[in-house]
């Protein structure tokens, strides 16, 4: 299960400390600076380029109290490219014009000089795929293409996470004939390495959520090519298999070995020593991803959509501890979460039309 979307893939979530207004742009776009009030959600103002026409927003991070980034794609009915959008404290802006045939998937950001995006470019009218990684150095983005492993016509990397930006890891798949691979790439700040996984840790199938607490310690989840569910490990030597399987697959966060979420689709998870299923009060929302929030293992966010059972349409949707929150009544889709600094973003994408932005406190 790679990152699902309905009309794209989206996802991303934000928040931020700040009073309201609006400043008109030059470019003509609007900077809406977000509201910060305790268990209040608010829509914040995304728009894309007039050439970009849509946009969808799939992933966000914080990177400081005044910097937060979202990343995703544009698409205007006969092409689409990379989007990378800014906020800054005063609201959400784009950044450069996006790479052609390009989508990023993931952001994670590591102060405000260093953010890593993940996705991928095509090439050759769609034929080939190349597994995408977009760097911010503190002043631009600079995309990079990886060449595709021996063999393999298509790669994707869809997540991304980092115990600080000398050790951060890019997950996703390669295929090889009819045969999909898990795909990992790691960084220690200052280059990209390919790492395989061994044999035993049965590298067919594909990753759905990783998380990197530590340069020895980083846990991924996933399903293997005939739909096993699998949670693999990194000591900081080699990757291995674990015996026990999680749960479900779905994405993967926490802070600790005693403290891992699993967000399912219909479910989430939380391991302490254990796995045990986290009550809901509305269980036919469909959950995307989860983020921890201030508090740790007492405060978890999760985002996704309900569907609308008047207008047969999806509503965004985020609960804080399994409890549905009141949010804005949105037509869409979030896919994705960012917290930190005391701010909290969520984005996503509707049918058509500008990314959606909520912001909240923490």
């Amino acid at each position: 299960m790679q990152l699902l979307r309905v009309s794209a893939i989206a996802l991303g979530l934000a928040m931020a400390n700040a009073s309201a207004f609006v400043v008109a742009e030059a470019s003509g776009q609007s900077r809406t600076q977000p509201v910060c009030t305790a268990g209040t959600w608010t829509q914040e103002s995304a728009h894309v380029l007039p050439s970009m026409v849509n946009g969808d927003l799939n992933a966000t991070s914080v990177a400081s109290p005044a910097l937060a980034w979202a990343v995703g794609d544009y698409y205007t009915g006969t092409s689409f490219g990379s989007l990378i959008e800014k906020w800054n404290s005063s609201g959400w802006s784009v950044i450069g014009k996006g790479e052609p045939d390009a989508q990023l998937f993931a952001v994670a950001s590591f102060g405000s000089r260093h953010s890593v995006a993940v996705g991928t470019i095509a090439e050759n009218d769609e034929t080939v795929v190349h597994a995408l990684i977009s760097q911010w150095n503190g002043s631009s983005w600079n995309p990079t293409a990886l060449a595709l492993p021996a063999k393999a016509k298509a790669s994707s990397l869809y997540l991304v996470s980092g115990s600080s930006a000398s050790d951060i890891w890019a997950a996703g798949t390669y295929t090889i004939g009819r045969e999909q691979h898990v795909l990992l790439e790691h960084s220690n700040g200052s280059s990209w390495i390919k790492v395989s996984l061994p044999a035993r840790a049965q590298s067919l199938g594909e990753p759905t959520g990783i998380v990197d607490l530590a340069p020895n310690n980083v846990w991924a989840d996933g399903v293997s090519d005939s739909g096993v569910l699998r949670m693999w490990h990194y000591n900081g030597t080699t990757w291995s298999l674990e015996s026990a399987m999680p749960p479900v697959e779905g994405s993967l966060t926490g802070s600790s070995d005693d403290d891992l979420w699993i967000t399912g689709f219909d479910s989430v998870w939380h391991f302490t020593g254990s796995w045990s299923e986290v009550g809901r009060t509305n269980a036919d929302a469909s959950l995307y991803v989860s983020a921890e929030g201030a508090r740790g293992a007492a405060s978890l966010w999760t985002a996704g959509w309900v569907f609308d059972t008047s207008t047969s349409k999806p509503l965004v949707y985020i609960e804080e501890n399994g409890v549905k929150v009141r949010i804005p009544k949105i037509n869409g889709f979030l896919q994705g979460l960012g917290v930190g600094f005391g701010l909290a973003f969520a984005v996503g994408y509707p049918a058509s039309g500008q990314p959606i932005v909520l912001a909240s406190c923490d």
